[in-house]
């Protein structure tokens, strides 16, 4: 099984809903956030 481990400081500059739709175009079925990502975006929007 393969595996990809992506850090938020490589899309910095891409918010929140960015990094979801273009790591889902991109094949990714899923990710770990971190608080600052989340609270930048707020727990309910990011749910």
């Amino acid at each position: 099984m393969a595996m990809l481990s992506m850090n938020e400081m490589t899309t910095f500059r891409w918010s929140f809903e960015e990094d979801g739709a273009r790591y889902s175009a991109a094949g990714i079925p899923a990710r770990g956030v971190g608080r600052e990502r989340l609270s930048e975006c707020g727990l309910s929007k990011a749910v």
